[in-house]
């Protein structure tokens, strides 16, 4: 989970996901380490629709939330063309109409991409990750 140690392999491929309410420089320097990894092939950023363990998405809706991972998006690509090469936004997490579970996300993009994946995700998750759905599987992909 730690990206220090982390054991890359060639054409990985990173989910980092989260409210991202807001975006702040803590979201904006992991993805800029994720995207320097030169094993790395894509870093997919899954804004979370519905997040079962947060009861508080600060009254924003789908399509804002959106927009503000869109904005911090753009403003990391001005910053870093080379490295936004690699980001990828999915944004299915954020049409669905229904709690986002980790391990659910992880496995679709799975079947759409066949390479490696690493979870790349904030220190403030770890204190409920036991509580994740399907933790075991999701730590075994």
């Amino acid at each position: 989970m730690s990206l220090t140690g982390t054991d890359y392999k060639p054409d990985t491929r990173v989910f980092f996901g989260g409210s991202f309410l807001p975006p702040h420089i803590g979201h904006d320097s992991v993805l800029q380490r994720l995207c320097s990894e030169h094993e790395v092939s894509h870093v997919h950023v899954v804004p979370t629709g519905t997040n079962p363990l947060k009861k508080n998405d600060h009254g924003f809706s789908s399509k804002e939330k959106e927009i503000l991972v869109d904005s911090w998006l753009a403003d990391f690509r001005l910053r870093h063309r080379v490295l936004a090469q690699k980001i990828v936004l999915e944004t299915f997490e954020l049409e669905a109409d229904k709690p986002s579970y980790t391990v659910n996300s992880i496995e679709r993009l799975s079947k759409a991409h066949s390479q490696r994946w690493v979870l790349a995700m904030g220190a403030d998750l770890l204190e409920d990750l036991t509580k994740w759905k399907s933790i075991h599987e999701l730590l075994s992909l």
